[in-house]
């Protein structure tokens, strides 16, 4: 079945829809740092991405970013 015109989630493929979030608190000053990182990139796909390389680097799997 087709999404309903402009409903974006619903439209996504399954591997792009996600369905939990996640609260951090930071200063003004510590999220302007981590927008500027991103690069002018989607801000919550870049937060994900570096959240889950340091799991993994913690985990001593690889990363995200180095994965097949």
């Amino acid at each position: 079945m087709a999404a309903p015109k402009d409903n974006r989630f619903a439209a996504k493929p399954q591997s792009q829809k996600f369905s939990s979030s996640l609260s951090i608190r930071m200063t003004p000053e510590e999220k302007q740092a981590c927008v500027e990182a991103a690069g002018g990139t989607n801000f919550s796909a870049w937060a994900r991405r570096a959240l889950l390389d340091a799991a993994a680097a913690t985990a001593g799997e690889p990363t995200v970013s180095n994965r097949p």
